[in-house]
């Protein structure tokens, strides 16, 4: 065992003990999230004995500290202290461990690019061993995050002309596997990416069903799109034809009479087409000992009747007024809320073993039950199931969001006047795009990385508008 100590004295190495035990039951404050990235960036620009104490604290911090504080230390680190910090993160397998190696990675890119590119390529044949290997949800969420996000996939500014071929498989194996969290119209963009990889005949018999699955539930409109893309024969020949569009039956209106004026005969004495009213037909020869002709009587105006109906109205309930956003925040339960998905979507899954192991049941021969039947109900479970599951990886991630909403909020309620509580909530909801503009900041014009920051921007004038700064364009 080494005898060689942190660089860092004592008295930090407690303090920064302290901050990441606090950080583990709730989220610091901006000073001491702050305080804690700059210990931690000291610790990986110190000796040997200071880099493991760096990495170790990395992975007990959330991922976006982790990545600045190592963002931060990065060029001052010597090229044996990078090795040391890209194997020991690799030597952790959990997946906590692989979510702050992809944000580093995705940090890193504009500041040393092999680097990144290496860490890349690790998280990849890590989460796919093997030819056949899936991805867990919580492996699929992370890539969705950091790899693709929810407008333009970021995925694209990465230059993999470096890469061999196995390694390029390995990245779009796991981009196709994520690609479902995202919309269609993302989608569609991944695929080109991928085609344009010519990885698309290399995909493993999982991917190839995933990429078969989230194509057929294109709408018809993307659905053309295909036609621009070179599919191969084991995805084309699988999609269903594309729903066309129904268009509702037009019913005929039904033609309103015009109400009866004053002096007209009402509509309820009309006769059918082809026969005579008897006010309109000639006047006949009276018959030999026919009665007397009776005096003509003009018919009655017919007078509709109208039902009047009294409805007793009922008071106004009072509106209920806004929630101020702590008492919102402690109404929210977020262990409850996730619990709650983890017991429904264990229960669906014993509902489906249920269902798979009385496929067969005992005591009777295999012809004697309704194969096409039983099969049917398994597969329409095994879809039903993995659209809940997408369906409870997208709660997961809403939920992430709100919380981080409320939790950005709460922190803002400490501070004094308005003005400052509206100063903090910005600070706290754009800290990560200026981070990452921080970065993106020092490449070259011509730099592929440089079209990003149209993203940047539009990101930070959405969250602007969401705060009620009104933004309008100059005519």
């Amino acid at each position: 065992m080494s005898k060689v100590k942190p660089n860092l004295d004592e008295e930090k190495q407690q303090q920064l003990q302290t901050l990441l035990e606090a950080a583990k039951a709730a989220r610091p404050s901006p000073a001491d999230e702050e305080r804690m990235v700059a210990l931690v960036a000291e610790l990986l620009t110190g000796n040997k004995a200071s880099v493991t104490l760096g990495v170790e604290s990395l992975l007990q911090m959330q991922w976006n500290p982790a990545v600045k504080a190592a963002t931060e230390a990065w060029p001052k680190i010597k090229a044996t202290g990078r090795k040391q910090i890209l194997a020991a993160l690799e030597a952790q397998s959990g997946e906590e461990a692989r979510r702050i190696r992809l944000s580093l990675s995705r940090g890193l890119v504009a500041i040393d690019p092999e680097s990144a590119h290496k860490i890349l390529q690790g998280v990849c044949a890590a989460l796919l061993p093997e030819a056949e290997s899936t991805l867990g949800n919580k492996d699929k969420q992370g890539i969705f995050n950091v790899l693709i996000g929810k407008g333009k996939p970021w995925l694209q500014h990465l230059d993999l002309a470096a890469w061999d071929a196995e390694a390029q498989l390995g990245l779009a194996q796991c981009i196709l596997q994520a690609a479902p969290f995202s919309a269609p119209f993302t989608q569609e963009a991944i695929l080109r990416w991928a085609s344009g990889l010519n990885v698309l005949e290399k995909l493993s018999k999982p991917t190839t069903e995933i990429v078969i699955t989230m194509l057929n539930r294109w709408p018809g409109k993307l659905r053309k799109e295909l036609d621009k893309i070179t599919l191969p024969e084991a995805i084309s020949s699988n999609l269903k034809a594309a729903p066309e569009p129904q268009q509702r039956p037009q019913q005929p209106q039904p033609q309103r009479k015009a109400p009866a004026h004053e002096g007209e005969a009402p509509a309820a004495l009309e006769t059918p087409e082809g026969e005579a009213a008897a006010d309109d037909a000639p006047d006949a020869p009276a018959p030999e000992a026919a009665e007397p002709p009776r005096q003509r009587q003009r018919p009655e105006k017919v007078v509709p009747r109208t039902t009047v109906v009294t409805v007793t109205r009922q008071p106004m309930e009072p509106r209920s007024q806004p929630q101020p956003a702590a008492q919102r925040s402690q109404e929210f339960d977020l262990n409850t809320s996730l619990r709650q998905i983890e017991q429904y979507v264990q229960k669906l899954r014993k509902d489906l073993k249920e269902a798979q192991s009385n496929r067969e049941p005992r005591g009777r021969k295999r012809d004697s039950e309704p194969k096409t039947l039983a099969g049917a109900d398994v597969e329409h479970l095994l879809r039903h199931n993995a659209q809940l599951e997408a369906t409870v990886a997208e709660l997961r991630e809403r939920i992430d969001d709100l919380v981080q909403d409320h939790e950005d909020r709460a922190v803002t309620l400490e501070e004094g006047d308005p003005l400052t509580q509206f100063k903090t909530l910005l600070t706290l909801k754009l800290k990560e795009p200026f981070a990452e503009y921080a970065a993106l900041r020092g490449q070259t014009p011509n730099d592929v990385l440089r079209q990003h920051y149209g993203d940047l921007l539009g990101l930070v004038f959405e969250v602007l508008q969401t705060e009620g700064v009104k933004l309008t364009a100059a005519e």
